[in-house]
């Protein structure tokens, strides 16, 4: 166990366990080394449950005006991520008419996206360690940006599918490379508001998609919402290469294995083919704390890909709303919800590390700030899910309520996002970037049920039912925050013990 004791002169005092592991310094090389370079994997378990996470000080030292300007391009490459295929929920009969296609080959290619989406890691978390994360992040923005270039250009629906989807499969990667900056740069402090700004910017796109697309087919073509993505893309390509620091000498020090560590130019053939094995990805899963925030993140990306995919369809016959702008409008509150969650979420998320520091005398452990998640989890996020589909099931509250309902399930739901990545990225820091990467991998396939579950269930059992089904898949993922909170406090309640090789460096953290 390691421990953090804070001392009158406020400079943290790190007491750790002795541990023949060394921290990590470079997020570059992290992932490289969870693909290539493994520990033994007959090394001793160690209890997981009660390391306390030493990660207080940022791993790049930038001036503060320039650690938010590095934010703020960040928070502008990761906004095409989910606006195109959202966009073309409203946009499905003018995109089918231009390529001269059916609606069904559209929607398709659109589903296709999310599975594009879950595969990014497969792709990218290799050519991030190959490439050097600032290097990787500047690629991403550039194939986004000629993707969306392609797509808006298409002449037949194959060429617009192809690229599309290729824009799909790199889009993730830049918010993992997203949050591991973030975590490079800002203290756990102001950490979650932080994330909580990437991770607005990103749900934002998702809720204002359907109307922005709406309106765009109503006054001009459907090719200038990937247009506007590919222009998007390209500011964030000219913003990324100004602000986005680079890890390599600036972290703490190395250790010296990984100083000597062969150089990514001189790895041979098959080195470069292993680091492609997709065993690397399913790794860090052995250790529970982070099998239960993937699944904490994928029911909330459930809950909240359902009724993202179910508004139209559900609120639609209710109101009669016969226009794609009309219907489009019922998206606007819960994107207002998920732009407060996201800014109160994380306000409240260092508020709590804070609190729980000064209570403990100093101490910190990762799972603190999931303990601001568990309102919004266990009672916001339901709440809102079931006032939501009941009440269009049984024509109750008028227009008002749905309205409120989604807003605040808004609000449940990027809270606890907001928690959550900041967790996934502090708990075992050397293995953040296969963490995180691994976490999309399973939120997009969650995400990809709800799309394809719940139009089924709309015309099966009805709103009110499929809702409360959505409502129980966020409660349950509230349920395990809480699991997660109680083990993490050392409270007696103690998660199992997996011998893992991205848990046994954690008393190295760095201090």
């Amino acid at each position: 166990m390691a421990i953090v004791r804070a001392q009158p002169d406020h400079h943290p005092v790190k007491v750790a366990a002795p541990s023949s592991a060394s921290s990590s310094a470079d997020s570059d090389t992290e992932a490289g080394r969870t693909a290539a370079a493994l520990p033994p994997s007959d090394q001793a378990p160690i209890p997981l449950q009660t390391s306390v996470q030493i990660d207080d000080k940022p791993a790049i030292p930038l001036p503060g005006w320039k650690r938010w300007f590095t934010l703020f391009s960040i928070c502008v490459a990761v906004f095409p991520s989910n606006f195109n295929n959202t966009c073309i929920m409203s946009a499905v009969p003018e995109v089918s008419a231009d390529l001269q296609t059916g609606e069904h080959v559209v929607v398709a290619a659109n589903a296709g996206m999310f599975g594009a989406m879950a595969l990014c890691v497969f792709v990218w978390m290799p050519l991030g360690v190959l490439l050097g994360r600032r290097t990787a992040v500047l690629v991403a923005n550039a194939v986004v940006c000629a993707c969306s270039l392609i797509s808006a250009l298409a002449p037949n629906v194959v060429v617009f599918t192809a690229f599309w989807l290729i824009s799909g499969l790199t889009t993730p990667f830049l918010l993992v490379a997203g949050q591991t900056i973030l975590s490079d740069i800002f203290e756990p402090t102001t950490r979650g508001f932080a994330t909580g700004l990437i991770l607005g910017m990103s749900t934002i796109a998702k809720a204002i998609g359907p109307l922005s697309g709406a309106l765009i087919v109503t006054v001009t073509s459907w090719r200038v919402i990937f247009g506007a993505s590919a222009l998007v893309s390209f500011t964030a390509l000219v913003l990324c290469f100004f602000f986005v620091p680079s890890a390599t000498g600036h972290g703490p020090r190395k250790h010296p294995s990984e100083i000597q560590a062969q150089p990514t130019a001189r790895r041979g053939p098959l080195e470069i083919l292993l680091m492609f094995n997709p065993v690397a990805v399913f790794r860090p899963m052995k250790d529970p704390r982070v099998v239960l925030t993937h699944l904490s993140c994928g029911l909330a990306s459930f809950n909240l890909y359902s009724l993202l995919s179910s508004i139209r369809s559900s609120v639609a016959p209710r109101f009669n709303l016969t226009t794609p702008v009309s219907s489009g409008l019922f998206y606007l509150a819960p994107g207002i919800g998920f732009l407060v969650g996201n800014l109160l979420g994380g306000r409240l998320s260092d508020y709590t590390v804070r609190k729980w520091i000064v209570k403990r005398g100093g101490m910190r452990l990762p799972s603190d700030r999931l303990r601001s998640c568990l309102p919004a989890t266990l009672l916001l996020a339901p709440a809102g899910t079931l006032a939501f589909g009941w009440s269009v099931q049984e024509r109750a509250g008028g227009m008002a309520l749905p309205i409120v309902a989604t807003f605040f399930q808004g609000i449940g739901l990027m809270d606890a996002f907001n928690g959550l990545n900041t967790y996934a990225a502090e708990v075992v820091p050397e293995s953040r970037n296969a963490i995180i990467s691994s976490k999309y991998l399973l939120q997009y396939t969650f995400a990809a049920a709800g799309v394809g579950i719940s139009p089924l269930l709309l015309q099966n059992v009805g709103v009110g039912f499929t809702f409360t089904l959505t409502a129980a898949a966020a409660m349950i993922g509230g349920i395990l925050i809480a699991l997660l909170v109680v083990s993490g406090s050392g409270n007696g309640v103690a998660l199992p013990r997996f011998k893992t090789n991205c848990g046994s460096k954690e008393n190295g953290s760095r201090s």
